[in-house]
């Protein structure tokens, strides 16, 4: 049987998208241009713990001043999610969404992982606009996470 990084990148292969593999980590890198920026994707394959999780990063780093406003921001989203959550490394800024899945015996399933990073890759799109207005429009947390309930 082929190893969980295997399978994914045959399904990858398959959806037609360019990645690269970095097999000592166990893990695929893709960029994905979507509407609102261009998005680094790292997928991670464990194959002792059998799931895999998808990172999609965000372009921008949060910078100091804003750490606190992302985080409180990340967090109103978050509320709304099922799977999936935002973060941000609170050292260097980096902000990104991060969705887990589980496997049955390291057998990847391709319409899971499919479904799976296009729920992440809609959701990164989605909500990074808002994310931006509160690192350089100086929108309030509360204002931006309200303008996506509605």
């Amino acid at each position: 049987m082929k190893t969980l990084l295997q399978q994914t990148a045959a399904i990858l292969e398959k959806e037609a998208l360019k990645f690269r593999v970095i097999e000592s980590s166990n893990m695929i890198e893709l960029k994905m241009g979507l509407d609102s920026a261009i998005f680094t994707v790292l997928i991670a394959c464990n194959e002792e713990r059998q799931y895999c999780s998808i990172r999609c990063i965000l372009p921008n780093m949060a910078p100091a001043s804003k750490k606190l406003s992302v985080a409180e921001l990340f967090n109103r989203f978050n509320h709304q999610f099922i799977f999936g959550s935002f973060a941000m490394d609170m050292e260097d800024g980096e902000m990104y969404f991060q969705q887990s899945f589980m496997t049955a015996g390291n057998y990847l399933e391709e319409e899971v992982l499919v479904r799976t990073l296009r729920i992440a890759l809609n959701v990164v799109d989605v909500h990074y606009e808002k994310t931006m207005s509160v690192i350089f429009g100086n929108v309030h947390p509360i204002l931006a996470a309200l303008e996506m309930a509605n």
